[in-house]
């Protein structure tokens, strides 16, 4: 059991940097984002946000559609207050269908 804090080991790591940089290639360079579905026990104990899978299913990936309403308002700020080209920027923002 982990009570404060993971420290992965380089190995770990280095997984992680070569499936982000996967993950980036399938997405064509657009930002991306993931998700970990627990079930199994956590529906066991009662500690899983929905009953079934596939509401489950719809709940993240209704956050994942309002992830990317939230990047593009920060996005969209940003540019107004001069720091970037929003259409440049607009490019890297992750679709919705993107792997």
């Amino acid at each position: 059991m982990v009570l404060d804090t993971l420290r992965p080991i380089s190995p770990v790591r280095e997984l992680a940097r070569t499936m982000a940089l996967r993950i980036q290639k399938m997405c064509h360079g657009r930002m991306w984002m993931a998700a970990h579905m627990r079930r199994g026990d956590f529906t066991l104990v009662g500690w899983a946000m929905e009953k079934g899978i596939e509401q489950h299913l719809d709940r993240v990936k209704n956050r994942f559609a309002t992830g990317r309403e939230r990047l593009r308002d920060v996005l969209y700020k940003s540019s107004r207050r001069g720091s970037g080209d929003l259409a440049k920027a607009e490019k890297l923002l992750p679709r919705e269908g993107d792997p």
